[in-house]
């Protein structure tokens, strides 16, 4: 575990886990993903939530991936947050600890570092060249961002919370790393509806999308996902087609399985996007969908 934050040991330790563990296939790193609190109060809910920072670190359809391969293909999960405290540490460590017992695949590594500008200009590209080298897909790489402050934030957060998105993005989408472009997710944040919900940076900022697609997702999320209401809903607004395509459950495995794929070294299921999901579930209808 790295306490300290010089560039040299970071970059030294993940050489190092990648010579030890050279069948690593699957790469996530998670930023401000740390468990603070186990409870939460939501807008709009009267009683506290439990906290899905266990799922931030690890979403459970991660979990799943590939236990149908014969031998589980190794996965590296990197939590990137600033830990205050060695108890802070104890406590998060335990939590991936506990998940990596289950799921003896799993390894993690936590990088105890405040996330900044010129830390992701450094760590990004350093990574991303790490997954090409291994030749680890794109559909085996995500890059989530957790960074949402629930109370007014200082103005070092309130910077963070700006400019890592579009940080990152614009990393993954030079030349070098374009096969990548797609990697990136951020969560929705403190939302009532959309809590566990991640969807792809690019999805969303694509073009000119406005505040009204949120709010149609909220909308259906609430009444067709969380609240099943055996209707059948039409969606034909592309914008939100695309970004529903792109979003995923935290909480949830959303198995949809892919037999094509057995001996492969990708991942041996396909992940259910929202849409899917609920098109599976004949809770929602795209007309002509591709």
């Amino acid at each position: 575990m790295l306490r300290s934050e010089s560039y040299s040991g970071i970059e030294v330790q993940f050489n190092e886990v990648f010579r030890r563990k050279p069948s690593i296939n699957y790469v996530y790193l998670s930023i401000g993903s740390k468990l603070n609190s186990p409870i939460v109060h939501l807008p709009g809910h009267t009683n506290a939530s439990y906290a899905n920072s266990d799922m931030q670190m690890i979403p459970i359809f991660m979990r799943h991936l590939n236990l149908d391969q014969p031998s589980p293909f190794d996965m590296l999960m990197v939590i990137w947050d600033v830990f205050s405290s060695d108890e802070q540490i104890l406590k998060n460590r335990q939590i991936m600890d506990n998940i990596c017992k289950q799921h003896t695949n799993i390894h993690y590594i936590l990088l105890n570092k405040l996330c900044i500008k010129d830390d992701l200009d450094r760590f990004i590209p350093f990574l991303t060249q790490k997954i090409i080298d291994h030749q680890i897909p794109s559909t085996n790489y995500m890059i989530a961002n957790y960074v949402c402050f629930k109370n007014t934030p200082n103005t070092i957060e309130r910077i963070s919370e700006m400019t890592i998105p579009t940080a990152i993005q614009e990393i993954l989408d030079r030349e070098e790393f374009c096969d990548y472009k797609n990697c990136f997710y951020q969560w929705f944040g403190y939302n009532q509806y959309l809590y566990n919900f991640i969807y792809c940076y690019r999805s969303m900022y694509r073009g000119s999308v406005h505040f009204y697609n949120v709010n149609a997702i909220e909308r259906i999320v609430r009444n067709e996902y969380l609240n099943a209401s055996g209707n059948t809903t039409v969606i034909q607004d592309t914008n939100m087609i695309n970004i529903m395509s792109n979003m995923y459950d935290l909480s949830n495995t959303n198995r949809l399985s892919n037999q094509t794929n057995k001996s492969s070294t990708t991942v041996s299921y396909h992940v259910m996007s929202l849409l899917e999901t609920l098109c599976d579930a004949n809770a929602i209808f795209v007309p002509n969908q591709i």
